[in-house]
C-alpha cells in the first residue's frame, strides 16, 4: 500500500479510498500509516541541513552538537505543531519516536535525540494582549501547552518588555531614549520626535505611546510582529542558543510573499523562504556553540496549512490560537491570508507554487551572495536593536559582500557605518538605459540589426577589459551586452570530466567550443530576437542545466580566444577587433586569474599552458589577427579605444531611424501612394492608427507637458498613457469567433486569439462577485422542525441546529429555511408557503445577493400523487424561481432508514427521485442527487449507525441534531461539486471525507 501512497494507481485508487483512515492532501491519497512519515520526512528535511551549517564554511554531514535551542510559540496552529514535531523527534525520552517511512521506530544510538543537537531546549511565548485593547492574557493557557512536554523551559514574555530597561539588562542590552514618528510633507521625509522617555513611564505605556503613534490602524499588526521578532531574537542570543525555530507553514510563508508585494515593500527572500543568518561576534564556547551566529529557521516551509490541521486533530494538540487585531481597517494581511487560504482549498498546488518560486530566488549555496545579511528599515523604538553589543561588535565583521547597509543610531559616540559596495567581474554583462531607438521603421519592418562587435585575442591578453573600456567610453549608449565565447563550451562526458580535473582537457582548442551554438545564440541576439545563452562551470568543468536570458541589444560585443575562428561567426561581425599582448604577460595574467577566480593549482595552471595553451595560441588563435579589422596593441591602449567608440558611434548615427516627427506631420515628408495632396491620405498609405481624442487623453498629455508636472505624476501618467496605447493595438491582431457554453447551458459568442504564440497579456479587473443567500424549499426532511430534538437537513446547512463543535456549512451566509412539515408540491403552494419562499427570495435578490434555491419533495407526494403530478408542480415552482431572479436548484429525496430483512435499504421514493431528475434535465438547472448519495451513505454505515440519526426510534424519515448535520453536510458537499469555487460555504474535511466513504460520524 506503501507504493501506491501519494500517487496511487487506477487499481489501488478505488480501494484506498474505500479504507478508513485515508487522507486527500493537495489531489492526493495518503492512508494514515504513511501520512505521519511524510511530515516527519518534510520537517526533517527542511530542519536536517540547517542544524549545523557554518556560516563561511562547509556543512557538517549529520547532526553535531551545537547551541541551545529556543522555539518562538505563538500559540496557533503551525507553532504548535512546530512544537509537537520538535520535542517528538529530539527531546522525547517518554513517548516512542514517530516512526520513519519503513515502519520502523527510529530509536538507538542513531535517533536524533540521542545525537545531543542541542544540550538545552526553551519555548518563547510573547503576549500581545496589551496592545489589543479588551483582549485576554493566554499566558497560563500556553503554559499548560508547554508543560506537557517535560524536558523543554518555558520563557514567558509580554509585548511591553521591548520597552523594559528591566529586560534590557538581563538581555544584556539598550533600550531607546527617544522614539521618532515620520510623515512625508512635500515631498521631503520630515523626522520629528513624538515623545521621550522619561522616569515615571512604564512600558505598557510606552508600548501604547507607540501604537498610537503609528500613522494607520493597519501598520499595527506589523509592527506587533516586528518587536516580537525583536524580543525572540535578544532571548535567543542571551541563552547562547544557536537555532530559533519559527512556526511560519508554506501558507504562512506564501501570505508573507504576496503581503508584502502588495504593500509594495518587496520582500527579503532568504529570510523569509529559507534560514536567516543572525551575526553574533561574541562565541559562547561554554555551551558548545562554536557558531557566533543564530540560525532562524522555518522547517514548516514545505508543510500546508491542511497537513498541519490534519497532523494537530490526529495527535489530539490543543490550539491555543492567536490574538487578532480587530480595531479600524483591516490590513493588507488579513485580506491576503483569505485570499491564499482560499486558493488552498481549491488550488493547493498554486500555493505551494509561490513558496517554491519564493525559495528559488534566495541566493545559492556556494555563491557570493549566501551569507549577505537583509537589509532592514528602523524605525521608532528600532534603536534598541541596534545597542546591542553583539549586534554593535558584529557590525566591524559583516561581510564585505554586504551592498549599501547604513546603521542608524541613537549614540552620537558610534561612527557612522561604512558604505560597501561589491561588484563581481562577470563576462556576460548587460547594461541597460532607458530610450533605446526602434528597430523598425515607419512601415513596422525592422530596418537593421544590432551591431555587432567582436574582440579575439590569446589567453590573458585582456580581452576583456578592452570590451569594458569600449562600454565605458561608449558612455550613454542603451543596451550594450558584452558576449563571452566561454559561455559555449560543450557539454562533458564523465571521462572527459575525469581529464578536465586532472588538467589534462584541451580547453584552447577550436573544437572545445560549440560554435554552431554560438552562431545561432549570436544570430538570433543580432536580428533583435531573445536568446538563451548557456551557463558554464569553470570549478565544475562542466555546462549547467540553466541558460540566461538576453534580448534587446543595440550593441553586442563579443569575446573570447575564438572569436574570429569559425566563418559563420565572422559573417554575424560588423567589426573585428583583436587585442595584441606579449605571451609572457599573457602567461602571468592567466596564473593570478585562475589562481584567484578559479580555485585552480600553479603547476596545474603551468602544465595545461604548456601542454595546450601556448601551442593553441600559436597554431590557430594569432592567426586570426588576419581577418581582424582593428588590431589593438595591448589591453591598455586608450588611442585604440577611443578609435573603436568613435566608430561604433558613427555606425549608430548612420544606422538611426528617429521617425517620430515624420509621422507626426507625415504630408512633409511622405509621398503619398495615391499622389493625393491632403495629409489624410498619407495616413491611410502609412496604415498608422492614432489613438481616439478623448478628454482623458487631452488632459493626460497636458499634464505631462506642463512644467509643474511633479517626477511621480509623470512617470504615472506616462505609464497611464503606454497601458492605453497598448490596449488600442490589440485591436488589431488577429482573432478567430468563439462560442462557449456556461455550465446553466447559455452560450456567450466572443472572440479568441487566432496566433500561435503569445506575447504579453492583459489582465482587466473583474466586479467582485455578489454575496450569496440561500432559500430552502421543501417537506418536512428539509424543514426546521417543531422541537429541538427534531427536523430536516436544513438544521445542519443553516446551522440553527448542530451538534459538537462543528461549525456550521452557511456560516456568515443569508440562509432562510422556507420548507414546511407534511408538505407537498401541490399543498405547499395552496396553503400559501409557496408565496413565502417568493417574498424571501425577492428580498434577498433586492439585496444585490446571487439567490440560490433549493427544493426537495417527495416523501409526501409518494402518499397521495403519482412521479408525473409532483414533476408538473417542480417544473413550475422553477419556472416562477427563474422569473423573479432566482436560480432554482434540485434536490433529490433524502432517503428513509428503512432495511430490507436482507439488510439492504428500503427504496420507496426511487420514483419520485427520478422524477426530479428528469425536471432538472427538461429545464437545464442544477441538481443534487441526495437521494443516491444517501441511499450508499445509509446502505454503508448499516442499521445501527443509521438509526442513531433517528429523531425517535421508531422515526426512520425524520433526523435528531446529529442526523441534520450529517446531511447538512452531506448538500454542502454536493453544492460545492456543482458550483467550484463559487459558494461560500464552510469546510469541514473530516466529516465530508466520512460521508464520502461510508464511515458513521456519531
Amino acid at each position: 500500500m506503501s507504493t501506491s501512497c501519494g500517487n496511487p494507481e487506477t487499481e489501488t485508487d478505488a480501494l484506498m479510498l474505500q479504507k478508513p483512515g485515508n487522507i486527500i492532501i493537495r489531489h492526493a491519497v495518503y492512508c494514515k500509516d504513511c501520512f505521519f512519515p511524510l511530515i516527519s520526512i518534510k520537517f526533517r528535511r527542511s530542519l536536517d541541513p540547517s542544524v549545523n551549517p557554518l556560516p563561511d564554511g562547509p556543512r557538517r554531514k549529520g547532526l553535531k552538537a551545537g547551541g541551545n535551542l529556543l522555539l518562538g510559540l505563538s500559540g496557533g496552529l503551525g507553532s504548535t505543531v512546530l512544537l509537537d514535531l520538535v520535542y517528538q523527534t529530539y527531546f522525547s525520552m517518554h513517548d516512542p519516536p514517530i516512526e520513519d517511512v519503513t515502519g520502523k521506530p527510529r530509536g538507538g544510538k542513531d535517533h536524533p535525540r540521542n545525537a545531543s543537537v542541542w544540550p538545552k531546549g526553551a519555548v518563547c511565548y510573547v503576549e500581545t494582549c496589551s496592545a489589543f485593547p479588551g483582549a485576554r492574557d493566554r499566558t497560563e493557557e500556553i503554559r499548560a501547552v508547554v508543560a506537557k512536554h517535560d524536558r523543554l523551559d518555558f520563557i514567558p514574555l509580554r509585548l511591553e518588555d521591548a520597552f523594559s530597561s528591566a529586560w534590557w539588562n538581563a538581555v544584556g542590552g539598550k533600550p531607546a531614549s527617544k522614539e521618532l514618528g515620520m510623515d512625508i510633507t512635500n515631498e521631503e521625509l520630515i523626522l520629528s520626535s513624538v515623545s521621550s522617555s522619561q522616569d515615571t513611564d512604564t512600558p505598557i505605556s510606552r508600548l501604547q505611546r507607540y501604537i498610537s503613534s503609528l500613522p494607520t490602524h493597519t501598520a499595527i499588526p506589523t509592527a506587533i510582529q516586528t518587536l516580537t521578532r525583536l524580543l525572540l531574537l535578544h532571548t535567543a542570543m542571551s541563552r547562547g542558543s544557536s537555532h530559533l525555530l519559527l512556526g511560519t507553514s508554506l501558507t504562512s510563508l506564501s501570505i508573507a510573499l504576496i503581503s508584502s508585494i502588495s504593500q509594495g515593500g518587496g520582500f527579503v527572500v532568504r529570510e523569509e523562504a529559507q534560514e536567516e543568518w543572525t551575526p553574533r561576534l561574541s562565541v559562547r564556547k561554554e555551551n558548545g556553540h562554536e557558531n557566533g551566529a543564530i540560525r532562524i529557521i522555518r522547517p514548516l516551509r514545505d508543510i500546508g496549512m491542511k497537513e498541519c490541521a490534519m497532523w494537530a486533530w490526529w495527535r489530539g494538540l490543543v490550539i491555543v490560537g492567536r490574538e487578532k487585531f480587530q480595531g479600524g481597517k483591516q490590513s493588507i494581511g488579513p485580506l491576503t491570508k483569505e485570499f491564499i487560504v482560499g486558493l488552498e482549498r481549491d488550488y493547493p498546488s498554486t500555493v505551494s507554487t509561490i513558496a517554491r518560486t519564493c525559495a528559488k530566488l534566495a541566493p545559492k549555496k556556494g555563491t557570493g551572495d549566501a551569507h549577505e545579511l537583509p537589509l532592514h528599515v528602523v524605525c521608532a523604538c528600532w534603536s534598541a536593536t541596534l545597542q546591542h553589543p553583539h549586534l554593535l561588535a558584529s557590525r566591524k565583521a559583516m561581510p564585505n559582500s554586504l551592498v549599501k547597509h547604513a546603521f542608524s543610531e541613537s549614540d552620537d559616540s558610534i561612527e557612522p557605518a561604512p558604505q560597501y559596495l561589491s561588484l563581481q567581474p562577470k563576462k556576460n554583462t548587460v547594461l541597460v538605459s532607458h530610450g533605446r531607438p526602434p528597430w523598425y521603421g515607419e512601415d513596422g519592418k525592422r530596418t537593421c540589426d544590432a551591431y555587432v562587435v567582436a574582440v579575439s585575442g590569446g589567453s590573458g591578453s585582456g580581452k576583456t577589459h578592452v570590451a569594458r573600456q569600449i562600454v565605458q567610453s561608449l558612455g550613454s549608449i542603451p543596451t550594450v551586452i558584452i558576449l563571452s565565447q566561454d559561455s559555449f563550451y560543450k557539454y562533458h562526458t564523465a571521462e572527459e570530466l575525469e581529464l578536465a580535473h586532472a588538467n589534462k582537457l584541451d580547453f584552447d582548442h577550436p573544437d572545445a567550443i560549440d560554435m554552431p551554438m554560438f552562431a545561432s545564440c549570436l544570430a538570433d541576439l543580432k536580428a533583435c530576437k531573445q536568446s538563451n545563452i548557456p551557463v558554464y562551470s569553470f570549478a565544475e568543468h562542466q555546462r549547467l542545466a540553466e541558460t540566461k536570458y538576453l534580448y534587446g541589444a543595440t550593441i553586442i560585443i563579443t569575446e573570447g580566444i575564438m572569436a574570429l575562428q569559425d566563418p559563420a561567426l565572422r559573417e554575424l561581425y560588423d567589426l573585428k577587433v583583436f587585442v595584441q599582448c606579449d605571451t609572457d604577460l599573457m602567461l602571468a595574467r592567466r596564473l593570478q586569474r585562475d589562481v584567484k577566480e578559479r580555485g585552480r593549482s600553479v603547476e596545474g595552471i603551468l602544465d595545461q599552458y604548456l601542454r595546450f595553451v601556448k601551442p593553441s595560441y600559436d597554431n590557430f588563435v594569432r592567426p586570426t589577427a588576419t581577418y581582424a579589422d582593428i588590431i589593438v596593441p595591448g589591453s591598455n591602449n586608450a588611442v585604440a579605444i577611443d578609435l573603436i567608440s568613435a566608430h561604433i558611434r558613427r555606425q549608430l548615427e548612420e544606422r538611426a531611424n528617429q521617425f517620430r516627427q515624420k509621422l507626426a506631420i507625415p504630408h512633409l515628408y511622405f509621398t503619398s501612394g495615391s499622389r493625393a495632396s491632403t495629409p489624410e491620405s498619407r495616413l491611410d498609405d502609412l496604415d498608422l492608427k492614432i489613438l481616439p481624442q478623448t478628454p482623458q487623453l487631452e488632459g493626460i498629455f497636458t499634464i505631462l507637458r506642463s512644467r509643474t508636472t511633479t517626477k511621480q505624476d509623470f512617470v504615472f501618467f506616462v505609464d497611464r498613457l503606454s497601458t492605453l496605447l497598448v490596449e488600442n493595438a490589440l485591436q488589431y491582431l488577429p482573432y478567430a469567433p468563439k462560442a462557449v457554453t456556461t455550465p446553466v447551458g447559455a452560450v456567450s459568442h466572443g472572440q479568441k486569439l487566432d496566433a500561435k504564440n503569445i506575447c504579453g497579456v492583459s489582465i482587466l479587473l473583474q466586479r467582485r462577485a455578489p454575496p450569496t443567500s440561500f432559500v430552502l424549499v421543501g417537506d418536512s426532511t428539509t424543514a426546521n422542525g417543531t422541537t429541538s430534538n427534531s427536523g430536516g437537513w436544513g438544521n445542519g446547512f443553516c446551522g440553527s441546529q448542530l451538534t459538537g463543535n462543528i461549525a456550521s456549512v452557511t456560516s456568515g451566509t443569508a440562509c432562510i429555511n422556507t420548507a414546511q412539515n407534511g408538505a407537498t408540491t401541490g399543498t405547499f403552494v395552496s396553503n400559501g408557503f409557496w408565496n413565502i419562499s417568493l417574498n424571501a427570495i425577492r428580498g434577498e435578490i433586492a439585496k444585490a445577493r446571487r439567490t440560490l434555491v433549493t427544493i426537495q419533495f417527495g416523501h409526501n407526494d409518494q402518499k397521495i400523487a403519482p412521479p408525473e403530478s409532483m414533476a408538473a408542480n417542480l417544473t413550475s415552482m422553477v419556472q416562477q424561481i427563474r422569473a423573479i431572479g432566482g436560480e432554482p436548484v434540485l434536490v433529490t429525496s433524502l432517503t428513509r432508514r428503512s432495511f430490507n430483512a436482507d439488510g439492504t435499504v428500503a427504496d420507496t421514493l426511487g420514483p419520485w427521485a427520478d422524477a426530479t431528475l428528469l425536471v432538472a434535465q427538461q429545464q437545464n438547472i442544477h441538481v443534487l442527487d441526495l437521494h443516491k448519495v444517501s441511499v450508499a451513505y445509509v446502505k454503508a454505515i448499516g442499521p445501527d449507525a443509521a438509526h442513531r440519526l433517528n429523531r425517535l426510534p421508531d422515526d426512520n424519515t425524520h433526523l435528531n441534531v446529529n442526523g441534520t448535520t450529517v446531511f447538512g453536510r452531506m448538500v454542502a458537499d454536493l453544492l460545492s461539486v456543482s458550483f467550484p469555487g463559487q459558494l461560500p460555504l464552510v469546510q469541514n474535511a473530516p466529516l465530508s471525507y466520512n460521508n464520502s466513504h461510508g464511515i458513521p460520524s456519531f
